[in-house]
């Protein structure tokens, strides 16, 4: 589904430009990993809405163009 995703951003020629498929899937990876979920709501005290936010302007900034965020 993610790599789904990454194709449609590519595609669309909206993701970073000195950016490769490679590293766009390695970075999305991690940054939904449930790793980092658990240590910054459930350790860290984040509410789920919080991360939630985080998380939507983090992948923005990693995968998206400035022209397209």
């Amino acid at each position: 589904m993610q790599e789904r995703r990454l194709r449609l951003l590519f595609d669309s020629g909206q993701a970073r430009k000195q950016l490769s498929f490679d590293e766009a899937r390695r970075v999305l990876w991690m940054l939904t990993s449930r790793e980092v979920y658990r240590m910054l709501v459930d350790e860290g005290g984040w509410t789920p809405e919080r991360y939630e936010q985080w998380l939507s302007q983090t992948l923005l900034e990693a995968l998206v163009g400035p022209r397209h965020r």
